[in-house]
């Protein structure tokens, strides 16, 4: 138990800043997205392992099945501390989670040798919060409902031995509590370093293509994280 409270605290620690905008919104933010995983593959067993930090953890990873077929494998944790209003000036502290995973597939081809133009599709499903609105049940934070995501991800971008950046446009769709809503999140990748280790960033946005009316959770509109990627198998 002693262990799993150590854990958890440090995962506050580092996801700190985005748990401080869930805060300040004072809004139902359940649909948190991931950071997006445009690896950029070159060639045939080329495979690439990545971990970020900031909008909660991402574990990416990503697999050249062949010269232009790839395989990517995600997964999501967020874990916040907050205050829960009880009324009568009371509160009690809850721990909520976020977690999730995704994997998808797609098509790569390099375009006039230092740039890669591909495109992958694919899907997931986790757990959130079930802190929705109009529920008719009281949430004491140990709730969680079942999300599920479909998205399609087109991306280009520049690659070399010291840096790969591209450009990314994700079109999600993701249902929770039997709503489903659509969106645009593009974003920019960057990978700096040499060869096999490299520190990445990356940031994005998130806006809505239908309606919100009568929706019952709400979004973050943005996305960012930064950590290191091991690649191996790539050729140069």
């Amino acid at each position: 138990m002693k262990r799993r409270n150590n854990y958890l605290s440090f995962l506050n620690l580092i996801t700190r800043p985005v748990i401080i905008v869930l805060l300040l919104t004072s809004c139902k933010i359940l649909y948190i997205p991931t950071t997006h995983n445009s690896p950029m593959l070159s060639n045939k067993n080329e495979f690439q392992v990545s971990a970020l930090v900031g909008t909660g953890v991402n574990l990416q990873s990503a697999y050249a099945v062949t010269d232009h077929v790839g395989l990517m494998l995600n997964g999501f944790f967020l874990s916040s501390n907050k205050e829960m209003d009880l009324g009568s000036d009371s509160t009690k502290k809850i721990n909520e989670l976020w977690l999730n995973f995704e994997a998808g597939a797609g098509y790569f081809t390099k375009v006039l040798d230092v740039f890669t133009f591909e495109i992958y599709a694919g899907g997931g499903t986790g757990r959130v919060p079930a802190d929705f609105r109009n529920m008719n049940y009281t949430y004491d934070g140990t709730q969680t409902a079942p999300m599920s995501k479909l998205f399609i991800q087109p991306a280009i971008g520049f690659r070399s031995k010291f840096i790969d950046v591209s450009g990314v446009s994700r079109f999600s769709a993701i249902t929770m509590n039997n709503q489903m809503l659509y969106f645009f999140e593009p974003g920019i990748v960057a990978k700096l370093g040499y060869k096999n280790f490299r520190v990445m960033g990356n940031m994005g946005i998130s806006t809505h293509l239908n309606n919100l009316e009568n929706v019952t959770w709400d979004y973050m509109p943005f996305n960012v994280g930064i950590g290191l990627q091991y690649n191996i198998g790539r050729k140069y």
